[in-house]
């Protein structure tokens, strides 16, 4: 399934018009503006693939490099692209890339098995011509300050919104996960992207094996679900080679 990409078109189609080179059409993505868009997350990274509306009515691909890793350094370099997102806009990822029009998704959620926490990818738009001239560099949720290895999901809640990410990993991280599965539709739930961190492949909602998994993190266990190289379909925890 999903498995280092095969290079698609990269060229960029230059041509020289009084001395000005054109590159491709296509900006790179932002990043989105919606509060809870803004969080570093554990198992997805989020951006605005319209570069603030400057894509509307393009069409392009968008590729994604696990570029740095704190516990997956072998995998860094791997490179996959972003499918098709539902209606949520939700996305995994895919092993080629196919241009699409990106315009509903001003916040696109990208989770997979090759997201994983305390890691950089960069994120690059690809048109007919190639890449857009720069790129995003996103972050996952960080090593938190204490003695766990992942899991800072959230801050506090002070009765209307749940807080950043404040680099630890505690309580409030399992309760917030425990109040999504609970209570979804309520102020007291987080987005989705924030507390779906099961399993290997995020499955787009949230129930008690993320509570599970969000315990065992607030307990010290080290990320459970193996090297992001590794086949998404296979359940067994393989270091990375």
């Amino acid at each position: 399934m999903i498995r280092q990409a095969p290079v698609f078109k990269t060229a960029i189609l230059a041509f020289t018009v009084l001395g000005v080179t054109a590159r491709a059409e296509v900006a790179a993505p932002t990043p989105a503006l919606g509060y809870y868009d803004q969080f570093l997350k554990n198992r997805y990274i989020t951006i605005d693939p319209t570069a603030d509306k400057a894509n509307f009515g393009k069409e392009f691909a968008i590729r994604v490099t696990l570029t740095e890793s704190l516990e997956f350094s072998a995998a860094e370099g791997m490179t996959w692209w972003v499918g098709e997102p539902d209606e949520n806009c939700l996305a995994g990822l895919v092993d080629s890339g196919s241009t699409r029009n990106w315009d509903a998704c001003q916040a696109l959620h990208i989770g997979d098995c090759g997201i994983v926490p305390v890691s950089e990818y960069t994120v690059v738009n690809v048109d007919f011509d190639g890449d857009s001239p720069t790129s995003l560099v996103v972050l996952t949720g960080r090593k938190p300050v204490d003695n766990k290895w992942w899991g800072d999901l959230i801050g506090n809640y002070d009765g209307m919104v749940w807080s950043q990410p404040q680099g630890t990993n505690n309580k409030d991280d399992v309760v917030a996960v425990l109040k999504t599965f609970q209570f979804l539709n309520t102020l007291s739930a987080t987005p989705i992207p924030i507390t779906d961190i099961h399993p290997r492949v995020p499955n787009r909602i949230v129930n008690i094996d993320d509570v599970f998994v969000a315990l065992k993190s607030f307990q010290g266990f080290k990320y459970p679900f193996g090297c992001p190289d590794d086949p998404c379909w296979d359940k067994l925890v393989a270091p990375c080679p």
